[in-house]
């Protein structure tokens, strides 16, 4: 049985909040549905950066009630032939470009991929540059307040885009506090990692940020269940001079 609709719409882009593009994206979204309850969910996606935007967006899975509908704009591909796509997965509803943007989604099991038929939706395609108003933001506005059912948006499909980048331990990205997020998993390496090494440091794990007691960068496992490098009081990011990209190398304890 599906989730129905319960009128929360999240929003995820890269857009950023200097240019009017999230306001627009949210006010296509509430003439899909006027009453719906538009919450941002991330804006300040690093531009065009299809796997950050992921990995946020995957954040969010099981955080709101069932039937919310997440809108996700991470689309260097925008106006190409590339797909658009609705999956139902832990009881939401994404809406995306298929670019692998909802590749955190597709990991779970029982997730169902439907290849949206614009034309059978009816969105109105003004631009070829802004999908966020003209396709993504109304679909989710539409299915959010019942116009269209989800399996009624298109065709199932098997073979969504995924992410296949490199795997090797390496730095996400730098947060706003300065905290290097890894794509280290804690599932896999919980109770394993003595000490990491970034940028010529060996850094010790640790609980919790109060305990860089000496003003050093610690490693600890964080709320997205990742390695991170961090400093109290400090940005872990200025301290080391690294940011995206930069290796990590575990020390494992001994087996």
């Amino acid at each position: 049985m599906l989730p129905p609709p319960n009128g929360v719409v999240t929003t995820l882009t890269d857009y950023g909040l200097d240019d009017p593009y999230v306001g627009i994206l949210k006010g296509a979204i509430l003439k899909g549905h006027r009453r719906a309850q538009v919450v941002d969910l991330c804006h300040a996606v690093p531009a065009q950066d299809v796997e950050v935007g992921a990995f946020f967006l995957a954040a969010a899975r099981g955080r709101f009630p069932d039937g919310t509908v997440h809108v996700a704009v991470v689309d260097p591909g925008v106006g190409t032939s590339r797909r658009v796509l609705a999956v139902l997965s832990g009881g939401s509803y994404w809406i995306g470009p298929d670019n692998g943007l909802l590749d955190g989604v597709l990991s779970d099991v029982g997730a169902e991929v439907l290849s949206v038929d614009l034309d059978a939706v009816g969105v109105q395609l003004e631009s070829r540059t802004f999908h966020g108003r003209d396709v993504f933001g109304p679909i989710g506005g539409f299915l959010a307040g019942g116009r269209f059912g989800f399996r009624a948006l298109g065709r199932r499909i098997a073979d969504p885009v995924r992410l296949h980048g490199d795997t090797t331990p390496r730095v996400l990205f730098a947060d706003r506090f300065g905290n290097l997020v890894t794509n280290v998993s804690q599932d896999a390496f919980e109770g394993r990692v003595a000490s990491v090494r970034i940028a010529g440091r060996s850094v010790g794990m640790v609980g919790t940020y109060a305990e860089s007691s000496d003003a050093s960068v610690v490693a600890l496992w964080n709320s997205y269940r990742t390695l991170e490098l961090a400093l109290a009081g400090g940005s872990a990011a200025a301290e080391l001079g690294v940011g995206r990209g930069e290796p990590v190398e575990l020390e494992l304890n001994p087996a």
